[in-house]
């Protein structure tokens, strides 16, 4: 039987699958730099991706460049934000990214958390998709998912986790993926991919 962190990378290889046959695309689409990655990061914060993601790819399509953003007419954007809550404080946040990355395309994590409203979650997503930091970006999805498959808190061992993984990005972008399809709380253990490794689960796969 697969050693528990052997997980890591069976999730980076199913999202590399899914990406394949065409079943997952990332949120902002082709285009995976910091501006799209971290304007996604602010976006998702407490809504669900299904109302977030058009939110995107309008902003990332009527605006293609932090600097398009900051000539935005702020009616446009209140009008956008507007459809999934938090507006004031996402406006200040999009902004602000808008302005950092005017200044510095590739800002460091810590550039990133000086903007007011980016919190640990789009600064390391942008440094584990991005950058390809051995980071790991932890929302309520990767929590469960980690805590589950090893039987252990997320603090404790997600720096293990993160270096079992030969691409940060697959296993960042797959493990928040995972949280989403298969282990939600009330867990889809017969669709998921690692169940023959998991602590919780303990089934091993045919």
């Amino acid at each position: 039987m697969a050693t528990l962190l052997e997980a890591p990378r069976i999730v980076e290889r199913w999202l590399r699958g899914m990406e394949e046959r065409g079943e997952y695309e990332p949120a902002w689409g082709d285009r995976e730099d910091v501006y799209s990655v971290a304007l996604a990061g602010v976006l998702h914060q407490r809504t669900r991706r299904e109302l977030a993601e058009p939110v995107l790819r309008e902003l990332l399509r009527r605006y293609p460049e932090p600097s398009d953003l900051l000539k935005a007419p702020e009616d446009e954007l209140k009008e956008s934000l507007a459809r999934i809550g938090l507006v004031e404080r996402r406006l200040k946040a999009v902004l602000g990214l808008a302005r950092l990355l005017s200044e510095d395309p590739e800002p460091s994590g810590e550039d990133l958390l000086s903007v007011p409203g980016v919190g640990p979650y789009t600064a390391d997503l942008v440094r584990a998709v991005v950058y390809r930091e051995r980071v790991l970006p932890v929302d309520a999805n990767v929590r469960r998912v980690v805590r589950r498959s090893t039987g252990r808190p997320v603090g404790d061992v997600g720096a293990e986790w993160v270096r079992a993984a030969r691409d940060p990005r697959d296993l960042a972008l797959g493990t928040v993926e995972l949280g989403r399809r298969c282990c939600r709380p009330e867990p889809e253990c017969e669709e998921c991919p690692i169940a023959g490794v998991c602590a919780e689960q303990g089934r091993v796969r045919g």
